[in-house]
C-alpha cells in the first residue's frame, strides 16, 4: 500500500464512519483505482485469418496510436492487459498474430480454429492453461515458446507434428495431455523443441498409448514421466420419452469437467465435448436424440443399448474416435448426419432399419457395407458421401428414388443392380464412383435421370444392362440415358415373354462411321461357329430346359456383350451359336477377343463352357443400332 492509501485509511481509521459506509468506499475505490480489463474482440479476414495486422489496429483503437516501431510485434500496445475474443468464422491465427501480447487473458480458443501460424501466441505471459480445438493437426514453430506462466496444455487428437521451439522456455509447464494414441512427429532441428521445460513435467496420452510414445522421440524428452491418463464413465439418463437428450449431455459433461467451460458455451463450442470419457447409458434407453454426442470427438463408446430404435439428427456426428462394430438389432430410424465424419467401421446394418436420413454416413471412410436392409425404403441425399469403403453391389427391393449425391465419391463401388421399383436418379448420385463398371437395372421403363448422375466415371469401362429386348430400345431411344452410357447398354436376361418361343435371338448389326448419319447394313464378318454338343454338358439328360449365357469379351478382358436365354434341350442341340453377335466392339480397324458360351441349368449349375477367340477385319468405328431377324 503506498503513502497516500495509508494516510487515507488512517483518517478513515479516525471518523466515525460507520462500517457499511466504509465498506462502500473500499468497494469504490477498488473500482476506480483498477480500472476494468477491456474485452477486445478480433476479426477475421476474408479468410479467416486473425492477422498481426488485425491486432495492432484493435489494440490502438482501444489504447491509442504509438509512436512508430518496425515489426508488427513492437507495438508497445501489446504489453497492454485485454481480454481476447473472436468473431465467428475464425479458422487461423495468423503469424506474430498475439506474439508478445504479455498480459493478455485468453480463456479459450476458437472451435472451428484449424491453424495457428508461427509465433502466434509467442510470449503471451497470461496464458496459464490452454485447450487446442480439434481441428488443430500441427504445431508451428515457437508458437507457445517463452509462455512463461503455461501450466498445462491439451492437444488434440489429430496433432500430428510439432515444430521446433513450440515450447521454448515455458518455464512453468507442468502438463501436456494428447489425445492422440499416435505420438505426434517433433521437429527436433533448430533450438530445443522444449528448451527449459521443467524436467517435472508429464505428458499423459491414451490408455494404451504409453509402449508407442516411449519407443518414440518424446521418450528422449520426458522418459519416466509419460503417463496414462484417467478416462472417466458418465451414465446418460434417458428422459421420460427414453431419449438421451442434448441437455442431458451437456449437463452431465459440465458436471464432470467443472472447469472445462468457464464461458458456458453450448453445442459443439463446448470445450467438454473434447474431452476423453467413456459413454453408458440408464436403464430404458430407446433413441439418442439431435445433437446429443455432437463433436465428442473422443467418447469412448463400442457398443449402444439394446433397446434403442432411433438415432437422431447429427447424434455422433465428428465423434471421430467412435469405435461401434454394429447397431442395436431394434434400430430402425438413423437421422440426418447421425455418424457423418466418424471412422465407422460396419460391415451392416440391422434388418430392421427402415430410413436413413441426409448425410447419415457421410465421409465415413471405414464404412464396408456390403448389403442394405431389404426393408429401407428411404435413403436420404447425401446418405454414402465419400464413404471410400462402401462395397454394396445392390439396392432394395423397396426403393423408389436414389437422391442426389447419394452414393458421391464411393470409389470402391464396382457394380451395381437397382431395384424395378425406381423412378429416379438423382443429381450427382454415383458422380466420381470411378470405379464403378456395371449398372445393372431391373426396370424396363427409363426411370429420370439427371446428367451428372454418372459423371466423372470413365465411359469407356462404364456400361448398363438392361431387363429385355424391348428395355434396351427404350434406354437406348431415351436421351438421357443414352448421353451417359451410349452403346454400352446391353441385356443382361432375355427371358422370353409371353408370346416369344424360347431360343437364342439371331440379331442383324448396323454400323455407321459417317457424320451425316448414313448407315449401311453389314454382313457377317466371321464365319466361325460354336456347335453345342451334349457330350459337354453334365447332366444333360435331367434337364428339360437350359439357360444360354453368351459374352464376348474384348481384347482387354472388357465384357462388351452379355446374353441370356432359356432354351429347351431339342433347340440347344439345333442352334449355331454365331459369332456374328458382336456388338459394340469400337473397334476400329483390326478387332480381337473372345467369345464364351455357358450352359447352366435352370437352378444356376454351371453345365458346360465354351470358348473361342476371334479376329474381326474392317469393323467400323461405331454400332449405332441392333434389330433382331425375322
Amino acid at each position: 500500500m503506498n503513502l497516500f492509501w495509508k494516510k487515507f485509511a488512517g483518517l478513515i481509521h479516525t471518523t466515525a464512519v460507520s462500517k457499511t459506509i466504509l465498506a462502500a468506499l473500499f468497494v469504490a475505490i477498488g473500482t476506480f483505482s483498477a480500472k476494468a480489463q477491456p474485452i477486445i474482440t478480433f476479426e477475421p479476414d476474408a479468410f479467416g485469418v486473425i492477422t498481426a495486422d488485425e491486432v495492432n489496429d484493435k489494440l490502438d483503437a482501444e489504447f491509442g496510436t504509438p509512436a512508430s516501431y518496425t515489426e508488427v510485434y513492437e507495438n508497445p500496445n501489446r504489453a497492454k492487459p485485454f481480454t481476447a475474443e473472436f468473431e465467428n468464422g475464425t479458422s487461423v491465427i495468423g503469424e506474430f498474430a498475439f506474439m508478445w501480447c504479455h498480459s493478455m487473458e485468453l480463456t479459450s480458443l476458437p472451435a472451428g480454429l484449424v491453424s495457428i501460424g508461427q509465433y502466434g501466441l509467442q510470449g503471451c505471459w497470461s496464458i496459464t492453461s490452454i485447450t487446442l480445438p480439434s481441428g488443430i493437426t500441427s504445431i508451428p514453430n515457437d508458437v507457445f515458446a517463452f509462455c512463461i506462466n503455461l501450466a498445462s496444455i491439451k492437444l488434440p487428437s489429430g496433432i500430428t507434428n510439432i515444430g521446433t521451439g513450440a515450447f521454448e522456455s515455458c518455464n512453468n509447464l507442468q502438463s501436456i495431455t494428447i489425445l492422440g494414441s499416435t505420438p505426434p512427429t517433433l521437429n527436433t532441428g533448430g533450438v530445443g523443441l522444449f528448451l527449459n521445460v521443467p524436467n517435472t513435467c508429464k505428458v499423459y496420452v491414451p490408455v494404451g498409448a504409453v509402449s508407442a510414445y516411449v519407443n518414440s522421440a518424446w521418450n528422449t524428452y520426458f522418459a519416466g514421466r509419460i503417463l496414462e491418463f484417467s478416462v472417466p464413465t458418465i451414465t446418460f439418463m434417458p428422459d421420460g420419452s427414453g431419449e438421451i437428450t442434448f441437455y442431458e449431455v451437456e449437463a452431465k459433461l459440465d458436471a464432470q469437467f467443472p472447469a472445462g467451460n468457464p464461458g458456458g458455451s453450448t453445442g459443439y463450442y463446448n470445450p467438454n465435448r473434447l474431452e476423453p470419457f467413456i459413454a453408458a447409458f440408464g436403464n430404458g434407453t430407446t433413441a439418442i436424440g439431435d445433437n446429443a454426442f455432437l463433436y465428442c470427438k473422443n467418447i469412448v463408446l463400442t457398443s449402444l443399448p439394446s433397446g434403442i430404435k432411433s438415432i437422431g439428427t447429427s447424434a455422433f456426428q465428428e465423434c471421430t474416435n467412435l469405435a461401434l462394430t454394429s447397431l442395436p438389432s431394434g434400430l430402425t430410424s438413423i437421422g440426418n448426419q447421425a455418424f457423418a465424419h466418424t471412422n465407422l467401421a460396419l460391415t451392416s446394418l440391422p434388418s430392421g432399419v427402415t430410413s436413413i436420413g441426409n448425410h447419415a454416413f457421410t465421409n465415413c471412410s471405414n464404412l464396408a457395407l456390403t448389403s442394405l436392409p431389404a426393408g429401407i425404403k428411404n435413403i436420404e441425399s447425401g446418405a454414402f458421401h465419400s464413404c471410400s469403403n462402401l462395397a454394396l453391389t445392390s439396392l432394395p427391393a423397396g426403393l423408389t428414388i436414389i437422391e442426389g449425391y447419394t452414393f458421391y465419391y464411393c470409389s470402391n463401388l464396382k457394380t451395381m443392380t437397382l431395384p424395378a421399383g425406381i423412378t429416379s436418379i438423382g443429381q450427382q448420385a454415383f458422380e466420381w464412383c470411378e470405379n464403378l463398371q456395371s449398372v445393372i437395372i431391373l426396370r424396363s421403363d427409363p426411370p429420370t435421370l439427371w446428367s451428372d448422375a454418372f459423371q466423372y466415371i470413365p465411359r469407356n469401362t462404364l456400361s448398363l444392362y438392361v431387363p429385355n429386348l424391348t428395355a434396351l430400345d427404350k434406354y437406348k431411344n431415351d436421351a438421357d440415358w443414352y448421353a451417359v452410357f451410349g452403346d454400352s447398354i446391353f441385356v443382361i436376361s432375355s427371358e422370353p415373354s409371353s408370346d416369344e418361343e424360347p431360343g437364342i435371338d439371331e440379331y442383324e448389326f448396323l454400323y455407321g462411321d459417317a457424320p451425316d448419319g448414313q448407315v449401311v447394313e453389314v454382313g457377317n464378318p466371321m464365319k466361325n461357329k460354336f456347335k453345342v454338343s451334349f457330350g459337354h454338358i453334365r447332366d444333360a439328360d435331367k434337364n428339360t430346359k437350359f439357360r444360354v449365357i453368351y459374352e464376348i469379351k474384348n481384347s482387354k478382358g472388357r465384357t462388351i456383350y452379355k446374353n441370356e436365354t432359356i432354351t429347351s434341350k431339342a433347340e440347344l442341340e439345333e442352334t449355331n451359336y454365331d459369332l456374328e453377335k458382336i456388338y459394340n466392339l469400337r473397334a476400329s480397324g483390326n478387332g480381337q477377343g473372345t467369345i464364351i458360351l455357358t450352359i447352366k441349368n435352370m437352378k444356376g449349375k454351371v453345365l458346360s463352357t465354351q470358348s473361342k477367340t476371334f479376329t474381326v477385319v474392317n469393323i467400323p468405328p461405331r454400332i449405332i443400332s441392333v434389330k433382331k431377324k425375322k
